[in-house]
């Protein structure tokens, strides 16, 4: 057998998709020589693309075991252990073969991959940057540049990767839907709905665009349209968390509360760990007169007994109370430090306080910065854009950057951070203006509020101690 000449056959029919006659190519040269690297990592690709993820690590661990030295084999293993979330080795691997091969842009690709599976989305921008830098047209390198900015809510540079990828695939759906997500996230909803369209036109609907359409839909306000589409998908995927999640919005939008409710409770069976379903669940309490103040703190609390249930705190050193006479660092975190009633209601606030007393830092999630924003930044003693970030990430540099009291603004409602309050990095944290309710999160100390808010009497209903303003 000419061992050469028959991996590039193999090579090639897995190029060209005809898995099962490369496999059946690169058994037959196992069969001679066992030890031929380029065999097993043919064999890898072609487990991978079956679904058959165990034996490909197999394949791709053996290939780079008989020859350490192939950046290839080690792009390889990289790119299928980020398919088995195995995000760390996955990240030695792709570096590894990135420092074999500088230039190697699907070394850079993996890498990026990697990070991202790990949720460190900025290092997975960056990764991405250096693989389109070597290869300026790799539309597999934009593509997921694209949907990692939209994950740290750089959305107008994503529809940009997004158009880019179009112009070298016209057509293809998974760019149009990566570019709808980014308009839709721009406030250009008409245009985002167009995209998912596009996306939709070329055959069988798909059910991530679909759900992504139907968001759309909701945000339009064509309420009735959304809930067909979200039906539409629960009927193909029945047990499809966020759907069923967004099916209860657009339910509760029309005022069917029963329903939604209905839903909610599904979509927590179902993923007992998303944030969004856990505060639709709790909003749609509320909104319900049947609940009572006892029922509702209850509701709460299992509420967040659900979501960070396990969840390590790491100790934060000397408890001794604050005793110096430097000024009081208080930490607020918002996704509303712009023109939104929170950021309006705050801002006076903001610029009135004396530095030399208070320090306010503000770890901001807001998507659209606006002339608020502008002025939130330059009333802040220190400002860090949050967006993208992990909680156990915001939680550390809280730590780092010595915040005495944390304030939260939002409480269950949307993109809230409740999980950087459950890792207790700060020793006073409160709640405040957000939400109309206790947040059931016993890592909250205690909760601002005035008469109307809580009255006199109502303090058993929360689990925070009430300050009265």
């Amino acid at each position: 057998m000419d061992v050469p000449s028959e991996i590039r056959r193999s090579f090639e029919l897995f190029a060209a998709g005809r898995l099962d006659e490369a496999a059946i190519v690169a058994g037959e040269v196992l069969s001679v020589s066992p030890e031929e690297p380029s065999a097993h990592r043919v064999l890898a690709g072609v487990f991978l693309r079956r679904g058959q993820l165990d034996q490909a690590l197999v394949s791709a661990r053996r290939a780079w075991e008989i020859d350490p030295s192939v950046p290839e084999a080690a792009a390889n293993l990289a790119a299928i252990l980020v398919e088995a979330r195995q995000g760390e080795e996955a990240e030695r691997m792709a570096r590894l073969a990135t420092e074999m091969a500088p230039d190697f842009v699907s070394a850079w690709v993996n890498l990026g991959l990697a990070c991202r599976c790990q949720l460190r989305h900025h290092d997975a921008v960056d990764a991405f940057r250096r693989a389109i830098q070597l290869q300026p047209g790799h539309h597999g390198a934009l593509a997921n540049l694209g949907n990692v900015l939209c994950e740290v809510g750089e959305y107008a540079e994503a529809a940009e990767c997004s158009r880019r990828v179009l112009q070298m695939r016209p057509g293809l759906a998974a760019a149009e839907n990566n570019l709808g997500n980014a308009l839709l996230k721009l406030g250009q909803i008409d245009e985002a709905i167009l995209a998912y369209g596009r996306a939709l036109a070329g055959g069988p609907g798909d059910s991530e665009i679909e759900y992504n359409l139907a968001i759309a839909l909701e945000q339009a306000g064509r309420l009735s349209e959304s809930e067909d589409v979200q039906r539409g998908v629960l009927r193909r995927v029945p047990g499809h968390a966020r759907a069923t999640n967004n099916l209860g919005v657009a339910l509760k939008l029309q005022g069917r509360l029963e329903e939604a409710a209905e839903q909610f409770e599904r979509a927590v069976q179902h993923s007992p760990r998303s944030v969004p379903a856990v505060a639709n669940r709790l909003s749609t309490i509320l909104c319900r007169p049947s609940g009572s103040p006892e029922e509702i703190l209850v509701a709460h609390r299992e509420s967040c007994d659900l979501l960070w249930e396990g969840l390590e705190v790491p100790a934060l050193g000397d408890a001794n109370p604050r005793m110096s006479d430097s000024p009081l660092r208080v930490g607020f975190i918002s996704p509303d430090f712009g023109h939104h009633p929170v950021g309006r209601f705050l801002l006076s606030g903001f610029e009135s306080f004396d530095a030399g007393r208070v320090q306010a830092v503000c770890f901001s999630d807001r998507i659209q910065v606006d002339a608020f924003t502008d002025r939130f930044r330059s009333a802040a003693e220190d400002w860090f854009d949050i967006r993208g970030r992990d909680d156990s990430v915001v939680a550390e540099w809280v730590r780092d950057v010595g915040i005495d009291v944390l304030v939260d603004l939002t409480g269950h409602t949307g993109r809230h951070r409740l999980g950087v309050f459950a890792r207790r990095p700060a020793r006073l944290q409160l709640t405040w203006i957000g939400y109309p309710s206790t947040t059931g999160l016993p890592a909250i100390d205690g909760l601002v509020a005035d008469e109307v808010l809580v009255p006199e009497g109502a303090e058993t209903a929360f689990c925070e101690r009430i300050i009265r303003l």
